[in-house]
């Protein structure tokens, strides 16, 4: 096994509840790297992936988990790790998330597991009263049993639900509101749960967002347009950005559809150093990523998957921002570049 391959592995095994993009900058590989790396272990059988959905517009992350033969692996390796085959990943990564919640919220507060349940238990000091037990528990969508809610309001002061939507969190409400005396249902609070900071699937905030599409020349808006045919000659030949002076003079008169095969040189080198400055950007890594999957003719399912988002996210998000910024660079490079020499 190469010695990159065994050292992911052995992360994996010492800390699996980190997101798989977020253990890649960890280690210091690019997200093509880590997605090899990641191959390599699922088809050797020595990991298992989790795909777990965060709610809402939070997407999912990619958990890893080493299997029984994996941790062996390990072991004939030389490499001492706790076999934590079957050791629920998923039920401990939410456990994390809400243990970061809770101290974010109640400094200085301590947490312990709920056995059984994505939950944990708080011991924290509230303005309102002193010392508290508070039960914090994780259903992303709204299915927690009343018997499993009760259980718990009869071991702590107050009880928290956390869900993955505003629609799981009223609809846990109205089931409680159904079942619960008026003195129970005041210990019992319901809402989604925010996303972990710095989760690599986290969407963009507003202050990375790029610039409404209304803003942008007419030029960009054009190259905009064209990476979304980068594939289509026919498309771009009648482009109204294959008609800009610039792409006509990078044009090579022998070849077929000579403007469309300039314009697609150019928006080709503009996505990959797009791609490249991205890279020490973390909230616009993905972007970057985007762009040389596409630039490789992979489909937005097929990115998504890799970068750990929904499809319906990658689409929505993430492609059109990396078709902006690489827009953008097309742009620059076609009014300040000289031509091609043919």
């Amino acid at each position: 096994m190469p010695a990159s391959v065994l050292r992911y592995l052995t992360d994996i095994a010492r800390d699996p509840c980190v997101p798989a993009l977020e253990r890649d900058a960890r280690l210091g590989h690019s997200r093509y790297e880590g997605v090899q790396l990641r191959r390599s272990l699922i088809d050797a059988a020595f990991v298992r992936a989790h795909r777990v959905p965060l709610g809402g517009q939070s997407g999912q992350v990619l958990l890893l988990e080493v299997t029984a033969a994996g941790c062996e692996r390990l072991r004939t390796a030389g490499v001492h790790v706790e076999d934590t085959a079957g050791g629920d990943v998923v039920g401990r990564f939410h456990r994390e998330r809400l243990a970061t919640l809770a101290r974010d919220r109640w400094a200085g507060a301590s947490v312990e597991p709920v056995a059984g349940l994505a939950g944990i238990t708080v011991h924290a000091d509230l303005p309102d009263g002193g010392p508290r037990r508070l039960a914090l528990l994780y259903d992303r969508d709204g299915d927690v049993s009343v018997t499993t809610v009760r259980a718990l309001i009869a071991a702590h002061d107050r009880v928290y639900v956390w869900t993955g939507s505003d629609r799981s969190a009223k609809r846990v409400r109205r089931r409680l509101d159904r079942t619960l005396l008026d003195d129970l249902r005041r210990t019992v609070e319901c809402e989604p749960l925010p996303s972990r900071a710095g989760e690599a699937s986290r969407p963009l905030s507003r202050a990375h967002q790029l610039r409404p599409r209304r803003q942008y020349s007419a030029l960009a808006a054009a190259l905009i347009e064209a990476y979304t045919h980068l594939h289509n000659l026919d498309w771009l030949e009648a482009s109204p950005a294959a008609a800009h002076p610039g792409v006509k003079r990078r044009a090579n008169p022998l070849s077929v559809m000579p403007e469309a095969q300039a314009l697609r040189e150019l928006l080709v080198r503009a996505a990959e150093r797009t791609a490249v400055l991205t890279r020490d950007i973390p909230p616009q890594r993905p972007l970057g990523i985007f762009l040389e999957r596409y630039l490789a003719g992979d489909t937005v399912a097929e990115i998504a998957r890799d970068l750990g988002v929904s499809r319906e996210w990658c689409s929505r998000a993430y492609r059109p921002q990396a078709f902006a910024l690489a827009a953008l660079q097309a742009e620059r490079l076609l009014l300040t570049a000289p031509p091609v020499a043919i």
